[in-house]
């Protein structure tokens, strides 16, 4: 992803394909493709928060056998506020901060005993709320560019929006 009109239209496909969905697995579905046809991740896990609000719950994964990484397919939302992983919007973490951090963060523990090199985690919110979770890992940490962040992280602008549209319509 060089060239920024080649960044700037495939930004703008992922907003469309993103926002004409009003089902909350359609939308993760459809920015899983989306990420997918980007980036050259070696795994990808995405939570949604449950109608509750009291829990994240795995929507979409990929990889996992390929990279070993063990993901609960639900965590507690007090857990993920408390993950010092879970406090910037879009980060990339290498395994070597993970390894630091693992005693105070399940998802650093869980990408230690992983063959990653690294892992962008993105954490979406709304008004305070966190509402999904992101997190996509890279064998080769000189494979993911400060366009590959910058892609994740303008992505993530439109999500909350999209699963707040497919919250309310399928409250309806």
């Amino acid at each position: 992803m060089n060239k920024p009109h080649e960044a700037t239209a495939l930004f703008e496909e992922f907003a469309v394909v993103v926002y004409e969905n009003l089902e909350k697995k359609e939308v993760v579905q459809a920015a899983t493709s989306q990420l997918t046809r980007v980036l050259r991740f070696d795994f990808l896990a995405f939570f949604v928060a449950s109608p509750s609000g009291r829990h994240l719950e795995l929507q979409q994964l990929a990889g996992q056998s390929r990279s070993k990484v063990d993901v609960d397919e639900i965590r507690p939302m007090v857990e993920v506020n408390a993950d010092p992983l879970s406090s910037h919007h879009t980060k990339i973490w290498a395994i070597d901060e993970c390894e630091i951090l693992k005693e105070k963060s399940p998802i650093a523990d869980a990408l230690t005993q992983s063959n990653l090199e690294s892992v962008i985690v993105q954490t979406l919110c709304k008004d305070g709320e966190i509402l999904a979770q992101v997190w996509i890992g890279f064998r080769d940490l000189n494979g993911v560019s400060t366009d590959d962040i910058e892609f994740v992280s303008r992505a993530g602008q439109h999500l909350p929006p999209a699963l707040e549209n497919a919250r309310s319509a399928e409250s309806l």
